[in-house]
């Protein structure tokens, strides 16, 4: 038995090292909006806001946007069939200001998603020679733009996509969000990833998608993933799967975003995207949690045993030590990155073990067809 529990333990160790050297060499290859050298050129840009039932946030990302210092934009949200004063509160902010144009949206048809939809009918819209699709629970610095277009043009890149400042300020935000910092940094190797084709190798935060128009037709933008759950997901792979150049850049300096204001949802809002992240396969969702469980909550199941008497040897204790230790340091690499307070990452097996619940729900909820999301069926739309 010990010479299993130290071989687990080797395992765990040598993962979290691998981990944390990915995270290092990150810090490097993922590069901040305001860090690129302007462009000779500012191409035209379409903002593109789909929105439902978002009269809390609606008029702060639109506010936000229209204090750009970028010459030549326009801002376009749907109104996706909102019963709240969404469209009344962005219809005021167009009174008087041509840039900002709503649109009221079509029924859904079948086969689609609604955001999915939404944003179909944005892009027709937009005129713009870059489209920038961003959610209206997100609010942006006023060089945004004009950073993005930079970074655009520098990589050269068909689609960019950025990680906002997640802010959270329930306990169960601050709680589970920072996994999203945390994966992006720790699991996805950029200097690998923005070279290679892979379509495996590729990540997108739906937050912040900025195309050229021409790749995002040619790949045939929304529609062509109109009924994937994880669209951004979906949308940077489907990029590269047509040989198009995906960049990430790191966003957090720029653009802000609020994703969840309780623990409701912040648990449903992550639950219906896990398993469809995981292209819907239970061997995949049991392989990939069950190696997250493996490394970051079997060394205190260990403490815990030792802690009852019940089979741990000192140096097996030892050991477990030492692999709580790396996992914590690499929770504080993500954390120190994206400004969010290192101390928590010492509640990572919290983070972890809640984020496992909310995998194994997502699990049920999309096999069983009950997967919602503000107030649609994910599996009947």
């Amino acid at each position: 038995m010990s010479v299993l529990w130290e071989e687990r333990q080797l395992l765990e160790a040598a993962l979290l090292v691998v981990f944390i050297l990915v995270a290092l060499s990150n810090l490097y290859f993922l590069r901040r909006l305001g860090s690129f050298d302007p462009p000779g050129a500012l191409p035209r840009v379409s903002v593109l806001v789909p929105a439902r039932n978002e009269e809390q946030n609606i008029g702060r990302c639109v506010r936000s946007l229209l204090e750009q210092d970028y010459p030549d934009f326009e801002v376009m949200v749907l109104d996706d069939h909102s019963s709240d004063a969404t469209a009344r509160i962005v219809e005021e902010l167009a009174t008087g200001d041509e840039r900002v144009k709503l649109i009221s949206g079509a029924p859904l048809p079948g086969g689609w998603l609604g955001k999915h939809w939404a944003c179909h009918q944005l892009a027709q819209a937009g005129k713009g020679e870059l489209l920038l699709f961003t959610d209206a629970d997100t609010w942006h610095h006023p060089s945004m733009l004009r950073d993005a277009v930079a970074a655009q043009a520098a990589e050269g890149a068909d689609l960019m996509s950025a990680l906002p400042k997640e802010v959270t300020l329930s306990w169960f935000e601050r709680l589970v969000i920072p996994i999203i910092s945390w994966a992006m940094l720790s699991l996805m190797p950029f200097g690998l990833a923005h070279r290679l084709r892979l379509p495996l190798l590729s990540f997108g935060i739906g937050q912040f998608m900025l195309f050229r128009r021409g790749a995002y037709v040619e790949m045939g933008g929304h529609a062509a993933i109109r009924d994937d759950v994880v669209d951004d997901l979906a949308l940077a792979r489907l990029c590269k799967t047509k040989g198009f150049r995906w960049r990430m850049v790191d966003g957090t300096e720029r653009v802000y975003c609020r994703m969840y204001e309780d623990f409701s949802g912040v648990f449903h809002g992550m639950s219906k995207s896990i398993f469809p992240a995981l292209y819907s396969r239970v061997a995949i969702f049991v392989a990939v949690f069950g190696i997250i469980g493996f490394v970051f909550l079997e060394p205190f199941i260990i403490i815990g045993l030792a802690l009852e008497g019940v089979g741990a040897a000192p140096a097996t204790v030892a050991r477990a030590l030492i692999v709580i230790a790396l996992g914590v340091l690499s929770f504080v690499v993500a954390y120190v990155r994206f400004d969010i307070p290192w101390p928590r990452a010492f509640l990572y097996p919290l983070t972890v073990a809640a984020v496992v619940v909310i995998g194994a729900h997502s699990v049920v909820a999309s096999l069983t067809g009950r997967a919602m999301w503000k107030d649609r069926s994910l599996a009947q739309e």
